[in-house]
């Protein structure tokens, strides 16, 4: 005892005691005046989409036709597409809905933003 009372000549048991029983911690609350708006946004964001992505569910399959009628239209009147493609992760889960604009096209792939898609892989697409 007597050498904490040399390094610290203040300290007080009682008050150490008392801070140890009535000092209530509000944990990370404290912190939550120190995010800015945006960092909410982006937090918000990010839990919205891991949401959506854990909930996803595979459309109705499209006929090739509709499919080429849809993607077509889009590339002509230079509008952007949402294209679900009909794969799984090792997860199980369904990979992300790629949207975009139509860039191009050739006998079997097409390209929808950066993405080179092959069209027997598409489950359903729309224009956005």
């Amino acid at each position: 005892m007597n050498d904490e009372h040399d390094k610290y000549p203040d300290y007080d048991p009682e008050k150490r005691n008392r801070f140890l029983t009535e000092f209530n911690d509000r944990g990370m609350v404290k912190w939550g005046g120190f995010y800015l708006s945006d960092h909410t946004r982006v937090i918000e964001k990010n839990e919205l989409r891991r949401f959506q992505i854990e909930h996803r569910k595979k459309e109705t399959k499209m006929s090739t036709a509709d499919i080429s009628t849809i993607l077509f239209s889009a590339f002509v009147d230079h509008k952007e597409v949402i294209v679900q493609i009909d794969q799984e992760n090792r997860n199980h889960k369904l990979p992300e809905i790629i949207s975009g604009y139509v860039g191009g096209y050739d006998e079997d792939k097409i390209i929808i933003g950066e993405f080179y898609i092959d069209y027997r892989l598409i489950q359903n697409c729309s224009i956005k």
